[in-house]
């Protein structure tokens, strides 16, 4: 999303701008056409910006997370719960990503699809021989607060063939977990 911010910008600023100046008001670009036309020189904008992508998840996303959830939208609200309360659990052992609820025992590993600045994408996927289960998350990060969302897809097969697809999208929120309150869920063995 940053990137296209980006480029649109570019655009604007390049193309646009400079051909309509009149439209937008005093930019000054008039005056500066005229000093380039007089001395063949082009007048030239420099743009500057910050973007990196990588696989690699920065440090500040690991460890333990309290995590809301609120349905956006589903195919079959019914199967899915409006609201949850969760915690998780996101380590790196041996570079694998797992993302795991210490409460419920639920452990998965996930991919991690692109990072871009403090934006990470997480696939996981989940197939057996009558169901494939698709789900991608996407997190950006603050200090000791996210934000994001939840896209699961299910697909239900029956004799090979495709009979059912349902989509359903979450608003995440989470909070870093206090370390006392972490200490005193699970105290060291």
């Amino acid at each position: 999303m940053t990137s296209y911010i980006l480029i649109l910008s570019l655009i604007l600023a390049l193309f646009i701008l400079p051909a309509n100046a009149a439209k937008y008001g005093d930019l000054n670009l008039q005056a500066q056409r005229s000093a380039s036309q007089q001395d063949n020189t082009i007048p030239t904008t420099t743009l500057k910006g910050n973007i990196t992508e990588s696989k690699e998840l920065p440090q500040d996303f690991y460890g333990v997370w309290t995590v809301a959830t609120k349905l956006i939208h589903a195919d079959n609200p019914a199967s899915c719960p409006k609201r949850t309360l969760e915690m998780w659990h996101l380590e790196k052992i041996d570079n694998i990503v797992t993302l795991s609820n210490p409460l419920t025992g639920a452990m998965a590993s996930i991919t991690v699809d692109k990072v871009i600045n403090r934006t990470a994408t997480f696939v996981r996927n989940k197939n057996s021989k009558n169901l494939k289960e698709s789900e991608k998350i996407t997190l950006t990060i603050n200090k000791d607060d996210f934000y994001g969302t939840d896209v699961q897809i299910s697909n239900k097969y029956y004799q090979g063939k495709l009979i059912k697809t349902e989509i359903a999208e979450y608003q995440l929120k989470g909070i870093r977990a206090n370390s006392q309150i972490i200490n005193e869920l699970y105290p060291k063995r």
